[in-house]
């Protein structure tokens, strides 16, 4: 077959009933050609020919962006985390209305974290105490500063850790066991211990006194005492006419010893004589001597004698002893008077949810209260155990009430609880018990069982999540309303500045040339003034509020992003596609905000995102500086609040601190994820 290249103009004339072609080739000579179906053969046997028009997908430019924003996984994340934020921070605000933010509250201040019953171990409202004094006759630890015992509901005593400590002191201390009363002598005083005084009658009675004295506190003997081996000397001493009369028992005595025993019958200078109001005395021989006495008791077959007012095994006890008497002294050159006294201590767990919203016994409650109680129909009132005799409370005044009380001093008052949500105390074994004055004016007081966390106006039980900071305020609530406070913020000034920077920059850089000269030398003057010096004379003239900060930042905040829009329209302005739209007649503003914005929108977003946690940022500064709001509570009034316990509390500025830093992170991603989207290039893909 003839070949023949068909990109001449050729004349094609056919027979459809017979498929014959004919044709004129460039020579002019006409050809036929009968086409049968065996000639043809398929190529492409796997496609599909078809006449059904393809459609295209429709789609707006928003529904683009967010299809663009969606495939970038890491921005999502960061949008959620924003999301998520701003959604907890919201529900956490409006859910909690009792728990007060705006007063501070001695009682609950420090409360730590719970969310797991006491005991737990972990996150339980609980918290370690450290070497607390502990009253071995009481069985509870005392408080450092008070001198108190602490809340004994909120001891939890199986997790107590006992050490014991000699410290040298000069008094008694409570909560402190034994030790020893010290004297000593030099040249110039003689140091000695005195006993109680004691009417002795040597004629009729027999007298043994058994002491414990030492020269040396082992591990604690000090140097310039005691180079050799001392003595004491033991004699009687009495006030006579005015005059002090020593009567010597002992002299040069060197033994040392537990339970020394001294038989004072057999001394001859005491032997059939009486001596009134006398002293016992041990008295270290000049010389710098020290002698401890440890414990000391007096056997006689005197049954006048009260050993109580005598006898001692507990140097620090019988030096607490409150009614004066049977106290021993020391005079003269001592070392101090009680010396090594043992000190136990105990580290334990202490539940701060029992000791601030547990019960609270004899608290007055006043006739007001109970009146006002009645007339709610929340309590009812009885003067028998049964339950019976009904006082009708509700009908009386409050005068009528106070008169029928007024003579009942001791009298106990039984009452039934209708409302329990209502009535801040609680009724157990010890119902409420009356003290009332009669006369000219009657007065009645009524003492309960007071529940604290009722008397504190909650309607269940507080639970504190994160635990309660240094005013008392709930500090998951508190980081909670001071994340909306500082994200709205934060939001407004960001809102104000994108919208004028943006259209500043798009004027400036659109129609450059005079335009552009003048309005970037207002930016200039406006730049050239610190923005944290502004801020700062701004707060203290005009005062430390919300409205103040953000007049502040806004101005001079919009100057970036100003100059990243004026930067974009530098870049853009020229390209061929405006041109190509400014001779079809585009105006200007279609020009701006058609074709030239919308190519430089994704640079300028990702620019000015992370404005917004910039913003919360400056804010902490300013805070940290002195200068926080007085009149909201913001992130960064919370670690001004707190900066003084970061060593010692540092959950307090964690919070807020974790809060910050989230912001800052998810807004960079979300600022990627937003430059992509509004990217034109990337559209449709």
């Amino acid at each position: 077959m003839d070949s023949w290249i068909l990109v001449y103009v050729w004349e094609q004339r056919s027979d459809m009933e017979t498929n014959k072609y004919s044709y004129t080739d460039s020579s002019h000579v006409e050809h036929a050609v009968e086409i049968l179906p065996e000639d043809l053969k398929l190529v492409h046997t796997e496609k599909k020919m078809h006449d059904v028009d393809l459609k295209g997908k429709t789609t707006t430019y928003f529904k683009d962006i967010l299809h663009r924003f969606i495939k970038n996984k890491i921005s999502v994340f960061g949008f959620i985390i924003i999301a998520l934020i701003i959604l907890g921070s919201a529900i956490i605000s409006v859910s909690m209305p009792e728990y007060n933010i705006t007063s501070a509250n001695a009682s609950e201040i420090g409360l730590a974290a719970k969310l797991f019953p006491k005991g737990t171990g972990w996150w339980d409202g609980c918290v370690w105490k450290d070497n607390y004094i502990y009253d071995t006759e009481n069985k509870i630890p005392v408080d450092l500063i008070t001198g108190e015992p602490i809340n004994r509901n909120a001891y939890l005593e199986d997790t107590a850790k006992f050490t014991y400590d000699a410290p040298i002191t000069n008094a008694s201390r409570f909560a402190t066991d034994g030790g020893y009363l010290a004297t000593r002598s030099n040249s110039e005083n003689a140091g000695r211990i005195e006993s109680p005084a004691y009417n002795f009658d040597f004629t009729n009675y027999e007298y043994t006194l058994t002491y414990t004295l030492t020269d040396e506190v082992t591990g604690h003997k000090e140097e310039k005492y005691n180079a050799t081996k001392p003595t004491y000397d033991v004699y009687l001493s009495q006030v006579v006419d005015g005059n002090r009369i020593e009567t010597s028992v002992a002299t040069g005595l060197t033994n040392f010893g537990e339970d020394l025993a001294l038989n004072l019958n057999s001394y001859s200078a005491l032997q059939g004589k009486s001596f009134a109001n006398a002293n016992l005395v041990l008295r270290a021989q000049s010389g710098n001597y020290a002698i401890y006495l440890r414990k000391a008791s007096m056997t006689t077959t005197d049954t006048n004698f009260v050993a109580a007012d005598f006898n001692f095994d507990s140097a620090n006890d019988m030096l607490l002893r409150t009614d004066g008497k049977g106290i021993w002294n020391v005079a003269g050159n001592t070392l101090g008077g009680l010396y090594m006294a043992t000190v136990t201590k105990v580290t334990f767990r202490f539940d701060t949810y029992e000791d601030s919203y547990g019960n609270l016994e004899n608290q007055l409650i006043g006739s007001t209260d109970l009146k006002a109680l009645a007339d709610d129909d929340a309590i009812k009132i009885y003067t028998d155990a049964a339950k019976t005799k009904l006082v009708d409370l509700k009908h009386m005044s409050v005068d009528e009430f106070t008169k029928a009380f007024s003579k009942k001093n001791g009298q106990r008052v039984y009452i039934d609880i209708l409302k329990d949500g209502e009535v801040p105390f609680i009724i157990d074994d010890n119902p409420i018990i009356v003290k009332a004055t009669s006369g000219k004016v009657n007065t009645v007081e009524f003492y309960v069982t007071m529940t604290k966390w009722k008397k504190l106006g909650y309607s269940s039980y507080p639970i504190h999540i994160l635990g309660t900071d240094k005013k008392g305020y709930d500090l998951l609530k508190v980081t909670a309303t001071g994340t909306l406070y500082s994200l709205g913020m934060a939001v407004c000034v960001f809102i104000f500045c994108f919208i004028f920077g943006l259209i500043w920059g798009s004027i400036s850089g659109y129609f450059g040339g005079a335009v552009d000269i003048i309005m970037e030398r207002i930016v200039d003057i406006i730049s050239g003034v610190p923005l944290m010096v502004l801020l700062t004379l701004f707060l203290v003239v005009f005062g430390r509020n919300w409205f103040i900060f953000i007049f502040g930042m806004c101005f001079s905040g919009w100057i970036g992003v100003s100059g990243i829009t004026r930067t974009q329209f530098y870049r853009f302005k020229r390209r061929e596609y405006v041109l190509a739209s400014r001779s079809l007649g585009a105006t200007d503003g279609r020009l701006i905000f058609r074709h030239i914005l919308p190519n430089g929108m994704g640079t300028i977003i990702t620019s000015t995102v992370l404005m917004i946690p910039s913003i919360i940022y400056s804010e902490a500064g300013l805070a940290y500086l002195g200068l926080g709001f007085t009149d909201i509570t913001s992130l960064g009034r919370i670690l001004s609040d707190n900066q003084a316990y970061l060593l010692t509390d540092p959950l307090l500025i964690l919070w807020p601190s974790i809060i910050i830093a989230l912001l800052m992170i998810s807004f960079e991603l979300f600022g990627q994820g937003l430059r992509d989207a509004f990217n034109p290039s990337t559209k449709g893909a």
